[in-house]
């Protein structure tokens, strides 16, 4: 990416959806705390025009960059 000759924007991501909610599990199950006691919602903060699911292209790194993603799951 940084040794192209053009400079360009690339989104690099899993093409997998997941959910914030999701992911603040995994990160204080990771350090073995519940997030239940440490995090609190506020709606007011949501956004009642909020897109429900957003996945990232990485289709633009595959064609340019012959860019493919590694299986790094932990199973």
């Amino acid at each position: 990416m940084l040794q192209q000759e053009k400079p360009e924007d690339y989104v690099i991501g899993t093409e997998e959806v997941h959910s914030v909610g999701e992911f603040i599990e995994e990160a204080f199950n990771y350090v073995r705390l519940d997030w239940r006691k440490y995090v609190k919602l506020a709606p007011h903060y949501f956004r009642p025009l909020e897109t429900e699911l957003l996945t990232a292209d990485a289709s633009k790194m595959k064609d340019k960059l012959s860019w493919q993603l590694k299986n790094n799951s932990r199973t």
